[in-house]
């Protein structure tokens, strides 16, 4: 029997292609494909069929077989082709093998830029996974092309196992769309063309947008305070931010929405650094692709992108909170002040003070810690002085370091004049009274 399985890449389209299906399953029908229903959620995002790819994520085959077992059967008595689409089975190359052996398996897929990818994952890390990275430091972790989340290495592994006639991936990108739309290059794919697909309903508005810059960093300064193990509140945050961004989508044209930006320098060494991944899938997988694929459509080298105010975009997100989810927003304006009564606000992150500034939960602003003059006075003395030693200049250092509350490096640099000179008196008290300030905060640390 054949089988159709669409399996992502994430972040290529997925929710659109998905919802688009689920509205037309008796048009596929009547063209020869049985998609069982799934649920969406209040912004009709879905994850496909993730009864499926749930259980197989959670390594129960035994229900992920009843599952498939009983989507057969209904697509083998309608005689039509089931076709199902989970972006949970991606890398699941084994379990999809086992579940459908014997069956005329096609894989069906898309691959986005590895730098788009990377920035789409970046998003996706903060909206569903309680991600406090900014964009820069997640770059700097994941960028490396032996990523094979992003580097098109896993279609590779499908072709081995089910063959290069039934893996069938595509370039996720508007110029090379059928009709500038994933959803008629989707048919496509099925074999559904020309007039056969215009019968088909399509939504003119987008499915599961990418969150606006403001919407965007309004959750990564939430999730410092938002609680993973209990997601109920992030899960409302998520809903109200994805809507907020959907009708942000809809007031603009693709040409109109402002692209990512990111330093030139890193930018140009990430498409460097993605050349060979791209040319082979380009030259061996991918079908339809456009000669510029290379190029990331979406991101762009910081200053080229069009001026706007992220800060401004961050209040219009939590304006649009307030509004639609005003229990939520007392909830965690709670838990933000009982953050910012805990430590001193010297102490806290700064997109801790940045997300109380924006929700208006009053702090007392931290105080600039500086070395008393005295101190740097004297310590520029003895360096200065003729008859000052290494052990001196370490002492006079460990000593400023104190000062400042760099406790842990004053005690390095005092250990290393007390190995200099281990009779010292006045090093030895000095390193003395520095470990055990050391203890005392520790314990106060423990005790918050």
């Amino acid at each position: 029997m054949r089988v159709c399985i669409h399996i992502g890449a994430p972040k290529t389209g997925s929710s659109a292609i998905q919802y688009f299906l689920r509205n037309n399953r008796s048009k596929l029908e009547k063209y020869g494909y049985f998609y069982p229903e799934h649920r969406t959620d209040k912004n009709d995002v879905s994850g496909g069929h993730a009864e499926l790819g749930s259980a197989v994520i959670a390594g129960d085959m035994e229900k992920a077989a009843d599952t498939v077992s009983g989507w057969l059967q209904e697509a083998q008595a309608r005689k039509l082709t089931l076709l199902i689409s989970s972006e949970a089975l991606y890398g699941r190359i084994s379990e999809v093998q086992e579940l459908f052996q014997g069956h005329d398996v096609q894989i069906f897929a898309y691959f986005r830029n590895p730098v788009e990818a990377l920035v789409s994952n970046h998003n996706q890390s903060i909206k569903r996974h309680f991600g406090r990275l900014p964009l820069v430091d997640f770059l700097e972790q994941r960028a490396t092309p032996n990523n094979r989340g992003v580097n098109g290495e896993v279609f590779f592994d499908w072709v081995k196992v089910f063959g290069p006639q039934a893996v069938r991936v595509r370039p996720y990108n508007p110029s090379a769309f059928k009709k500038d739309r994933i959803e008629y290059d989707f048919l496509d794919m099925l074999g559904v063309r020309g007039f056969s697909a215009r019968s088909f309903r399509l939504e003119k508005r987008l499915i599961n947008t990418s969150y606006t810059s403001g919407a965007l960093e309004l959750k990564r300064l939430l999730n410092f305070v938002l609680d993973p193990d209990a997601p109920k509140d992030s899960v409302e945050v998520d809903w109200a931010l994805q809507g907020f961004s959907d009708k942000a989508s809809a007031k603009r044209s693709a040409v109109e929405k402002a692209p990512v930006e990111v330093n030139p320098e890193v930018l140009a060494l990430l498409v460097e650094g993605f050349k060979p991944a791209l040319e082979r899938i380009r030259s061996e997988v991918l079908e339809n692709c456009p000669e510029d694929f290379w190029r990331p459509v979406t991101v762009v080298p910081a200053g080229t992108g069009p001026k706007r105010s992220e800060l401004a975009e961050v209040f219009q997100a939590f304006s649009h909170l307030q509004q639609t989810i005003p229990a939520t927003v007392q909830r965690i304006e709670q838990k933000l002040a009982e953050l910012l009564e805990s430590k001193p606000a010297g102490e806290l992150p700064f997109a801790v003070l940045k997300l109380a500034n924006v929700m208006g939960v009053t702090f007392r602003e931290p105080s600039q810690r500086k070395a008393k003059p005295s101190v740097v006075a004297g310590a520029v003395k003895s360096v200065l002085s003729g008859n000052a030693k290494d052990a001196d200049y370490l002492r006079e250092l460990a000593k400023v370091l104190a000062e400042q509350g760099l406790l842990e490096e004053a005690v390095k640099v005092i250990e290393k004049a007390r190995n200099l000179r281990p009779n010292g008196q006045g090093i030895i008290k000095l390193h003395e009274s520095y470990l055990e300030r050391l203890k005392v905060q520790a314990s106060q640390s423990s005790e918050g």
